[in-house]
C-alpha cells in the first residue's frame, strides 16, 4: 500500500472527539455548543448521563462523533471506573481527539492530579491529540485573555504547552460560534500534525502496558 493510499484509508476512519474532565466541569454545555454549530442535525440527545453519548456533527465539512464521558473526581464513580468508561470510547476502527474541559477558576492540586491520572492512563502522547476547553461563568467586565491566566500558573502553563497551546474558552450563557470555529481549527491541526492518525487504540494499549510495568516494579 502506498503512503497516499494509507493516508486516504486513515482519513476514512471515524474521528471521535472525547470530552473529558472533572464532574464539576460542564462538559454537556460544551457539547451542546458544538452541536448548535453543526451543519447537520443529530437525532441523538446530548443529555448528561453516566453512559457516554455519541451525537454526530459536521463542522465546516469535517464529520465528528462526540462522546460526553463521565466526570472524574466524582462521588458517583471512582476515577478508576471513569477511566475504564472513557476507554470504552477508544475504538480500534477510529481515531481520537480529546477535549479536556476545565472550569475557569484555580488550577488546584486536585485538578493537577486529574491531569496526571489521564496522562498515566492514556500515555504522555495523549496530549498531542488534546485541546484544553476552559468553561465557566465570568462577568464580562472581569474577563481577560485566557493566555494571561494560563501564564500565571506554572503547572497549567506546562500542561497547555504539552497540548501544543491549543485552547478555547466557552463562557456560560453565551452563543459565541467563533470559539467553536477555533476549536475546529485546533482539531484540523491535530489531524494534520499526526498525518491523520490522531490518538489510536494501539497508543492506549501501549500506555496500559507501560502503566502495568510501572505497577509491577513498585
Amino acid at each position: 500500500m502506498s503512503s497516499a493510499e494509507a493516508e486516504t484509508r486513515t482519513e476514512d476512519l471515524e474521528l471521535r472527539v472525547l470530552l473529558i474532565g472533572s464532574a464539576a466541569a460542564d462538559k454537556t454545555l460544551v457539547m451542546d455548543r458544538i452541536q448548535k454549530c453543526s451543519e447537520s442535525e443529530s437525532s441523538e440527545a446530548s443529555a448528561k448521563r453516566l453512559k457516554p453519548q455519541a451525537p454526530k456533527v459536521r463542522l465546516e465539512g469535517r464529520d465528528l462523533v462526540l462522546f460526553d464521558t463521565p466526570g472524574l473526581c466524582s462521588s458517583a464513580m471512582t476515577d478508576d471506573d471513569v477511566i475504564k468508561e472513557i476507554k470504552t470510547c477508544v475504538s480500534r476502527s477510529a481515531r481520537h481527539v480529546f477535549l479536556f474541559v476545565l472550569q475557569i477558576d484555580r488550577f488546584t492540586a486536585a485538578k493537577r492530579r486529574m491531569v496526571e491520572t489521564v496522562k498515566s492512563s492514556f500515555g504522555e502522547e495523549v496530549t498531542k491529540s488534546m485541546v484544553l476547553v476552559f468553561q465557566g461563568s465570568v462577568p464580562e467586565h472581569e474577563r481577560r485573555p485566557i493566555e494571561e491566566a494560563i501564564a500565571e500558573v506554572k503547572a497549567l502553563r506546562e500542561f497547555d504547552e504539552q497540548c501544543g497551546q491549543r485552547h478555547v474558552v466557552f463562557y456560560t450563557g453565551e452563543e459565541d460560534a467563533s470559539e467553536v470555529r477555533k476549536l475546529k481549527l485546533h482539531i484540523d491541526g491535530i489531524v494534520k500534525e499526526s498525518e491523520g492518525k490522531c490518538y489510536t487504540h494501539e497508543m492506549m494499549l501501549l500506555a496500559e502496558s507501560a502503566e502495568q510495568t510501572t505497577t509491577d516494579l513498585l
